[in-house]
């Protein structure tokens, strides 16, 4: 009797030992669960800022492999965003530009410095804007691959204000310099 006492007693504080490890298990899959509904809420909430940002996001490998385009970048690109990923953003650029763009690439991976640059890039029909970039490179714990943000803004019209200024400038200038109608 002794014996079946002792075993009751046993198996009456297991039974409450599991019953509380139940009990912390219960609150734990509640916590994951809130958590991971306030991390999907946060990851929509970026994912709109990504996607309908007035300006172009990319996100590229060291390669120039585009892994994420926003909505902005693919209308600058004049292509649908499923067509972009996995293209090469060097297929956007100028050949003259190339280089340069290759040089700010390794600039911004040796000092982990935002580089701000201006190139001609190319539109998936063939027609050709001025644009300024941003470059950061990104690091992650968790991915061995480099990878760089890109800010994409289609600076074409800034371009034509600022020729047309520069060259309303230089006609003042003559026309200042100039004494007599046929200097002119």
């Amino acid at each position: 009797a002794e014996e079946i006492n002792r075993l009751i007693d046993e198996i009456q504080t297991s039974q409450a030992k599991l019953e509380m490890q139940n009990d912390e298990l219960s609150k734990s899959r509640d916590t994951m669960a809130e958590t991971s509904r306030k991390y999907e809420r946060l990851f929509r909430n970026y994912s709109s800022l990504f996607n309908f940002a007035p300006i172009g996001y990319l996100v590229i490998d060291r390669d120039g492999v585009i892994h994420e385009i926003n909505l902005s970048a693919s209308i600058s690109l004049d292509a649908p965003r499923s067509t972009l990923t996995g293209r090469c953003i060097t297929d956007f650029i100028h050949r003259d530009d190339q280089d340069c763009f290759y040089y700010q690439k390794l600039n911004c991976q040796k000092n982990s410095d935002n580089v701000i640059f201006e190139l001609k890039m190319k539109k998936e029909g063939g027609l050709f804007f001025d644009a300024r970039l941003q470059m950061q490179a990104l690091f992650s714990a968790h991915d061995d691959e480099q990878r760089y943000s890109i800010t994409l803004v289609d600076n074409s019209e800034f371009v034509h204000v600022y020729s047309s200024f520069a060259l309303m400038q230089t006609c003042l200038e003559l026309a200042c310099r100039s004494t007599s109608m046929e200097d002119l």
